[in-house]
């Protein structure tokens, strides 16, 4: 699948500390890359429509959680999942 990505985007932001971050948009992109494989895979290996099911809010949610997971994982640590 083909994504748009700005390049000129600024995707720097400040630690707890005032030091500014600037985070490689190539997180981004691998985050974006792994998200969709797995709703890829969830939508081949579960037999019901798990999305309709969820319906449009828990489907946002759902989704937005899966890309935030994706992301913690690729940042090295410098973004952490809510807990709430």
């Amino acid at each position: 699948m083909s994504y748009i990505i700005n390049k000129h985007s600024d995707t720097s932001f400040f630690s707890k500390q005032g030091q500014k971050i600037t985070m490689d948009k190539v997180i981004f992109e691998h985050s974006l890359v792994e998200c969709h494989s797995v709703v890829k895979k969830i939508v081949q290996d579960i037999p019901v429509d798990i999305f309709r099911i969820l319906g449009m809010r828990n489907l946002s949610a759902f989704i937005g959680e899966l890309f935030a997971l994706e992301f913690a994982n690729k940042s090295q640590g410098l973004f952490i999942n809510n807990p709430h």
